[in-house]
């Protein structure tokens, strides 16, 4: 009994971080069926959203904070090194919207970070939450089916 819940909640954190990485080997292992599974994904997915959604707000507060007082009274220059993935991540942003953001999170650049993301440019966190909540759901059901048909 306690194993399987010690199962259940390492699942859920662990899923709730890179969802598109480990909720297919964590239902598979665990022998969730179809509905079990859905549930599993929109538990770990609600968890990852609600949670890092409000600690992104924080911490993009907190280093605007700490931007400032470093800074002083100095104007911010604007040096910003382009990478590879950083390019990825502003085509989402600029093609996609919030949506895209949110779509491509469980999968792709994992929960955190498109929480993190999201936040940073767009303000409505209820509508950030229910965005990534209808991605993490329809992931949930592919890889259920997947499960399923393999």
């Amino acid at each position: 009994m306690l194993e399987d819940i010690l199962k259940l909640v390492g699942g859920l954190l662990i899923c709730s971080v890179k969802f598109g990485v480990a909720f297919l080997p964590t239902i598979r292992i665990n022998g969730y069926n179809f509905i079990e599974s859905v549930l599993f994904g929109l538990g770990s997915g609600f968890i990852g959203s609600f949670a890092f959604i409000y600690a992104g707000d924080f911490l993009n507060k907190l280093i605007d904070r700490v931007g400032t007082w470093l800074r002083g009274n100095r104007p911010r220059k604007a040096k910003k090194k382009f990478t590879k993935g950083m390019r990825r991540l502003v085509h989402i942003k600029s093609r996609y919207g919030l949506f895209g953001i949110a779509f491509f999170s469980p999968l792709l650049i994992s929960i955190p970070i498109g929480a993190f993301l999201a936040v940073r440019y767009y303000r409505n966190k209820k509508k950030i939450l229910l965005y990534m909540m209808a991605s993490v759901a329809v992931w949930s059901v592919v890889f259920s089916t997947a499960n399923l048909l393999f």
